[in-house]
């Protein structure tokens, strides 16, 4: 009997200890009907309100577990996790109204509500002559659809989180994770920040041009054709992080000034939407002026506790009171980037801030929002967001939603200097995932333009990386509380700008292209035909794909019109008479090429360019200015040149070819 009495007192004992350290954490639910069903925004209103009500009842069903269960909340310190007060009030409505099952009320896809009558008291008689209590809880909560189930959010001890993977059409219960901020790029050898090219930036002199004729050193003629824009505008001593992919390799020993130039399609991405999920924006600066009405620059939604709040206003942030102009100033930098009036890559795209907290929730919820609210094949959305974290099959889930949908995604592959991509059960967040366009960056934070190319120290690198962009940019910085419009310009550093950079060019293709249904494969085909490839160094191991983005234009312009090699890396620079541009744009001698120790390299299977030096040819002596192999047009642009040269995109290969 002594046993019996002492084996139960050390039971209690152990299942108190439990309870009093157990952990109290909000879980993700995923709740499905039937695995037979589709797409829940793809299935009929009838099904769709057969899994609404099945949703209902399982989170009826959990809430009853919270209540049965309460005591397996008790914190350390003895008492009731206060959380759980919201059961006296809703147990006093059960016993008010004797009604047994609650109505939770969908904080985001409100049109779900039964009742669509925001008014209160009508709600109460609504629910009350359909044998449901309306409740907005915050124990028990609807995310969002995601594939062919819901995600709920509820609060729940170690204890009723096992028992809730037990109830019928739970499929998931995963902890609610967090998020780390951006981690801050740090470098292992930090020199000067390039600052010669941005010297004019704020004057009245620096103003975007829209050029139709030719200047002193660059041809707008060529870059048209080469481009297939059909107009082009440029902007002059633009910062480097824009120069840097308006042109192909930069190479010092060929050409003699670097051209600061920015030259893109007059569209600008017009008409284009770029949705960021950040942690806020101030978009009273200069940066973001909208020329008259043309675009839109707004924070269109708060999302914070898994729930999206639409609102409408120049200035926003997630609501951290201690970190809120840290918040602010990122996402203002990463919106300058994207789409600033000087600073920015698609200068006349719409820009729409997500205000979104850090956890993973109110990730989903922002892309749901997106979902629910942006254009299908006209919009962008970019996730300057990082941090390892274990997968979370909802948000893959979701992602294969949005994208499936005709959205597309960007976002920054991290600052850890480490392979970013999957590596056992750890995932880059979120870059890591599939059907997502990972964006790492290069090394352009100094004056000398030496090195230009090579990764940033703090970049993530590895396979599922798609293309690099500079890291280091100038763009808008915030006046805290000013009433006057703001021209404040900041720098900063990190994939977190990368990757807008990426959403830009994205932007002005869809923007030039307006008749095209653009998707996540289609986009990223174009990128990465476009880019600059194999001249990224020092990306370490992870089969990282050697491309650097660049906007269409490839030609590389001297500023001073001096040239040392040839071709399109060389302002299409023509060598010396007796001399063969070579595959790398330089002049060499062409005689006695046998014993030269040239490597045969005036030869045109060698990538010899006949446009602009004298060729051979294994197969004949005759010089490729009579070879078929090589016609080339007035411009100098050869069929060569395109193939081995420039990495000009699908569309303008085709476009030239067709043309010669």
């Amino acid at each position: 009997m002594k046993n019996q009495f002492l084996f139960i007192f050390i039971f209690t004992f152990v299942h108190c200890f439990i309870y009093a350290f157990a952990e109290n954490a909000y879980y993700i639910v995923s709740i499905r009907r039937n695995k037979n069903d589709t797409n829940y925004d793809e299935a009929s209103l009838t099904v769709q309100n057969k899994i609404d009500s099945i949703v209902n009842e399982r989170m009826n069903d959990i809430y009853q577990l919270i209540i049965d269960n309460k005591d397996s909340y008790i914190l350390e310190n003895g008492k009731l996790d206060e959380k759980l007060n919201e059961l006296n009030k809703s147990l006093k409505s059960k016993r008010h109204l004797k009604k047994e099952k609650f109505q939770f009320i969908n904080p985001n896809r409100q049109t779900k509500n039964k009742n669509k009558n925001n008014d209160n008291k009508n709600k109460i008689s609504y629910y009350t002559e359909n044998q449901f209590i309306p409740i907005e809880s915050e124990l028990v909560v609807h995310i969002c659809p995601v594939s062919n189930y819901y995600a709920i959010k509820a609060y729940f001890s170690d204890l009723v989180a096992k028992k809730v993977e037990k109830l019928p059409n739970v499929t998931k219960v995963v902890k609610n994770g967090k998020l780390i901020k951006p981690k801050k790029a740090t470098f292992l050898k930090k020199e000067k920040r390039a600052t010669s090219n941005n010297n004019n930036n704020n004057n009245n002199n620096n103003k975007n041009k829209n050029n139709n004729t030719s200047t002193s050193y660059y041809n707008i003629e060529y870059i048209k054709k080469e481009t297939q824009w059909n107009s082009v505008s440029v902007e002059k001593n633009a910062p480097l992080h824009l120069s840097l992919i308006s042109q192909n390799n930069y190479i010092t020993s060929i050409v003699n000034t670097y051209d600061t130039n920015y030259y893109y399609p007059t569209t600008s991405g017009k008409g284009i939407d770029i949705y960021l999920i950040d942690a806020g924006i101030d978009t009273n600066h200069v940066e973001f002026d909208t020329y008259n009405g043309e675009r839109t620059v707004s924070c269109d939604a708060i999302v914070v506790d898994g729930r999206y709040k639409k609102v409408k206003q120049s200035i926003c942030d997630i609501g951290d009171k201690k970190k809120k102009w840290e918040n602010i100033r990122h996402g203002t930098m990463v919106a300058s980037v994207v789409g600033g009036k000087l600073y920015g890559v698609a200068k006349k795209a719409n820009i729409h801030m997500i205000a979104t907290d850090f956890y993973y929730d109110d990730l989903v919820a922002a892309l749901d929002y997106i979902l629910n609210n942006a254009k299908p094949y006209k919009t962008i959305i970019n996730v300057s967001r990082n941090g390892k974290s274990d997968f979370f099959s909802i948000l893959q889930d979701k992602i294969n939603d949005i994208v499936k949908a005709g959205f597309i995604i960007t976002a920054s592959s991290g600052n850890d200097g480490e392979n970013g991509c999957i590596d056992g059960d750890q995932y880059e967040f979120i870059s890591g995932y599939s059907n997502v366009i990972s964006v790492g960056s290069i090394n352009n934070d100094n004056d000398s333009k030496n090195n230009l190319y090579s990764r940033s120290d703090y970049s993530n690198y590895g396979k599922c990386v798609s293309l690099h962009a500079p890291g280091s940019v100038k763009g808008a910085g915030i006046c805290k509380n000013s009433k006057k419009v703001c021209s404040t310009i900041d720098t900063d550093d990190g994939t977190s700008f990368s990757s807008p950079i990426v959403a830009g060019v994205a932007a002005l293709i869809m923007g030039e292209n307006r008749q095209t249904k653009f998707n996540y494969k289609t986009i990223l085909n174009r990128l990465t035909n476009m880019s600059v490839k194999g001249i990224i160094k020092d990306l370490k191991k992870g089969n990282t794909p050697n491309n650097f983005i660049n906007n269409g234009k490839h030609i590389v312009y001297s500023k001073d019109n001096k040239y040392k090699g040839c071709g399109i890396l060389s302002g299409n620079h023509k060598c010396s008479n007796n001399q063969c541009c070579t595959e790398k744009c330089q002049c060499i001698s062409s005689t006695n090429n046998n014993n030269n120790n040239n490597n045969n390299l005036c030869y045109i299977e060698n990538g010899c360019q006949s446009s602009f030096g004298k060729c051979q040819t294994l197969k004949s002596t005759q010089t490729s200015q009579t070879s078929k192999i090589n016609n080339f047009d007035s411009k100098g642009m050869t069929s060569n040149t395109l193939g081995q040269s420039i990495n000009s995109s699908n569309t303008f290969a085709k476009v030239w070819i067709n043309n010669n």
